[in-house]
């Protein structure tokens, strides 16, 4: 892996080049191949260290992140540090993320349909428009991430944390509140036909109880 990335020629490359798309498969294998947490983490430092996880770029048609539309969807990534990386569009179906660090990724888009993201840190990511419809999200730190309109149908939100959220035109058909903390999110035009409510934090601070 490391030969290919030397001196750094992949971050040069246009996004839909054939030398991106092989390392981008190349970096999905090798994660999806690592067993252990903390030499998967490595891989991540590894392609932070040559800014191949970054957010943005000043040119948006050269690489940003080879980890953005990866596909690893069943992928096992317990605990996988990934603060400030770019994930948009990324296939995370069915993966186990329980833990995972994604503070202030983007996650734009992202497909995370029955992830288990349970007890994970996206404090403050951008999730705009994410697939997470039937994710088990129980516990997870969602404190100022940006969820609008994204799908969360079925979602369990057992005990997450969305202080200060953005949820305008979020689905949330059918999930489970329970313990979750809502407040001084923005709930605007968010859709919670057949959610339970149980205990659950309103933006206001009140508790609200049953289904709605």
């Amino acid at each position: 892996m490391a030969v290919l990335f030397i001196d750094n020629k992949i971050a040069t490359e246009q996004v839909e080049s054939e030398i991106f798309q092989f390392a981008q498969a190349l970096t999905a294998d090798v994660l999806r191949g690592l067993k252990d947490e903390a030499r998967r983490n490595q891989v991540i430092f590894f392609l932070r260290s040559l800014t191949l996880t970054e957010t943005e770029t000043v040119e948006p048609d050269r690489v940003s992140s080879l980890l953005r539309g990866i596909h690893l969807d069943r992928a096992e990534l317990r605990n996988l540090q990934a603060p400030y990386a770019n994930f948009t569009h990324a296939h995370l179906i069915r993966a186990n993320l329980r833990g995972a660090i994604f503070t202030g990724a983007n996650l734009q888009g992202a497909y995370l349909e029955k992830a288990d993201l349970t007890g994970a840190y996206l404090e403050r990511a951008y999730l705009y428009g994410a697939h997470l419809n039937g994710a088990y999200l129980e516990g997870a730190y969602l404190v100022g991430a940006n969820l609008v309109e994204a799908n969360l149908r079925a979602a369990k939100l057992i005990g997450a944390h969305l202080e200060g959220a953005s949820l305008e035109g979020a689905n949330l058909e059918g999930a489970d509140l329970t313990n979750a903390n809502f407040r001084g999110a923005n709930l605007n035009g968010a859709f919670f036909e057949n959610a339970l409510f149980r205990n659950t934090t309103m933006p206001d601070g009140r508790l609200q109880d049953g289904d709605r």
